[in-house]
């Protein structure tokens, strides 16, 4: 059986500079991969918690756990939406992104 080839990683130049370190997170695996193990991962520790535990917040000012999940759902939304008018040839310019809120 031959190895299944990687994606490669983007170069610097084919992301915003805040993406860095998440883009060096995962230069050796396959990303496929990773996000095919991960929702019965995230699934597992959602379902074992508490309202309680997942509305808790480790410092003031910082998210729960709940906030973190619905912040990934929204950025989800926003990257599929973004992929779709890539996929389409959609020459529009992409409307900014605040990765932050």
């Amino acid at each position: 059986m031959t190895a299944k080839p990687l994606i490669p990683a983007p170069e610097a130049d084919e992301y915003a500079p805040f993406y860095a370190g998440y883009v060096a997170l995962v230069r050796e695996r396959d990303p496929v991969d990773v996000l095919r193990r991960q929702m019965p991962a995230l699934r597992a520790v959602v379902a074992s918690m508490s309202d309680a535990e997942a509305l808790a917040r480790y410092a003031p000012g910082k998210w729960s756990i709940k906030e973190v999940l619905g912040h990934l759902s929204a950025s989800e939304r926003v990257l599929a939406y973004r992929l779709l008018r890539i996929a389409r040839g959609d020459p529009a310019t992409l409307a900014g992104f605040d990765e932050g809120r």
